[in-house]
């Protein structure tokens, strides 16, 4: 796969830095274990869901898919699906170890 600007994310600190599913599903992971949740494959779902959803939301915004995505614009969306799926504590949790991993 070539390594587009699609796929960029801009860290809280201003680095630039190659989008890692496996590392957002790890932070989800961790925030679901917290809770008591030990599935891999949910953690990795919902990763998938948060990033299809966010470049989903800036095409029909009408802004460049291209454009990078944030570490806030990810925190927020997963701790929003986390929310929606019934796992509010996680997503409180989530923003604890975002606010370390991401």
């Amino acid at each position: 796969m070539k390594r587009r600007a699609e796929h960029l994310v801009l860290k809280r600190d201003g680095r630039r830095e190659f989008l890692r599913a496996t590392k957002l599903a790890r932070s989800i992971h961790l925030a679901l274990h917290s809770v008591g949740v030990d599935e891999d494959w949910r953690a990795l779902e919902l990763a998938n869901v948060v990033l299809m959803a966010l470049r989903e939301k800036k095409r029909l915004g009408g802004e460049d898919v291209a454009e990078m995505l944030t570490t806030t614009e990810i925190s927020d969306a997963v701790q929003h699906v986390l929310v929606v799926t019934g796992q509010p504590t996680a997503a409180v949790s989530f923003g604890a170890v975002a606010a370390e991993a991401l």
